[in-house]
C-alpha cells in the first residue's frame, strides 16, 4: 500500500536541501556575472556567451562522470567498503582529467576555429578567441572541483559542498568580478579572472575535505 515514510522523507530533505540552495545561489551568481559583463560591453557579453557554449562540450561530460562517481561512492559506502569508494573517486578524477584535459588542450590550440562555429562577427571572434585558451587552462582545475564535488555529495557531505559553492561564488566570484571588471576597469578579463580564482579556491577546499576523510564516516 502507498504510504508516506516520514523518516525517509526527512533524510532525503536533509541531504537534498543544501544542494537545492547551492544550485539556486550558483545560478543567480552566473546571472549576475553576465549582467556585470553586459555593463562592460555588448561584444564582451557576446564573446562570453560563445565561450560558455563551447565550454559545455568539456564540463557536461565531466558532470556525467561526476554523477556516476557520486553513485558509486554512495553505493560502496553503503556497503562499508571504503577502499572501493576511494578508488571510485580516483577513477572518476582520472576520466574527468582525460575528458576535460583533452578539451582544454583543444581550446588552447584551436580557439579561433571553434569560435567561428558560433559567430561571424569579427570583433566577437577576436575577443572570444583570446578568452577560450584561458578557459582551456581552467579545465584542469574545474575537473577536480566537479568530480570531487559530486563524490562528496554521494557520500552525503552535501552541506560542506553547498557552503563552499555558495561562499566561493558570492564572497569571491561576484564581488571580484565587479571590482576587477568595473571598478578597476580591467574589462572582460576582470570577471573571467575572478571566475578562475573562485574555481581554484573551490577546488582547494574540496580537495582538503576529501583528504580529511570525514566523508568516509558520514551516516546517511
Amino acid at each position: 500500500r502507498f504510504k508516506f515514510n516520514l523518516k525517509m522523507i526527512y533524510k532525503q530533505i536533509s541531504i537534498g536541501y543544501p544542494i537545492a540552495l547551492s544550485d539556486f545561489f550558483m545560478t543567480t551568481a552566473f546571472l549576475t556575472f553576465f549582467s556585470i559583463i553586459a555593463k562592460i560591453g555588448i561584444e564582451q557579453q557576446s564573446a562570453t556567451h560563445v565561450v560558455f557554449a563551447i565550454a559545455h562540450a568539456s564540463f557536461l561530460p565531466a558532470v556525467g562522470v561526476g554523477q556516476a562517481c557520486s553513485t558509486l561512492v554512495g553505493k560502496y559506502l553503503g556497503k562499508e567498503n571504503i577502499k572501493k569508494a576511494s578508488n571510485s573517486m580516483k577513477e572518476g578524477l582520472r576520466v574527468s582529467y582525460l575528458i576535460m584535459g583533452t578539451m582544454g588542450i583543444i581550446f588552447i590550440l584551436f580557439p579561433e576555429p571553434l569560435v567561428k562555429l558560433f559567430t561571424y562577427d569579427e570583433s566577437v571572434i577576436n575577443l572570444a578567441s583570446r578568452i577560450l585558451p584561458f578557459v582551456g587552462a581552467l579545465q584542469f582545475i574545474d575537473c577536480v572541483a566537479i568530480t570531487l564535488w559530486f563524490a562528496l555529495s554521494g557520500a552525503g557531505d552535501t552541506k560542506f559542498t553547498s557552503i563552499v559553492g555558495i561562499l566561493s561564488h558570492w564572497l569571491v566570484f561576484i564581488p571580484l568580478s565587479y571590482i576587477f571588471g568595473i571598478t578597476l576597469g580591467w574589462g572582460v578579463w576582470g570577471p573571467w579572472i575572478a571566475f578562475g580564482l573562485s574555481l581554484f579556491l573551490e577546488a582547494v577546499l574540496i580537495i582538503f575535505r576529501v583528504w580529511q576523510g570525514k566523508w568516509k564516516h558520514i551516516e546517511v
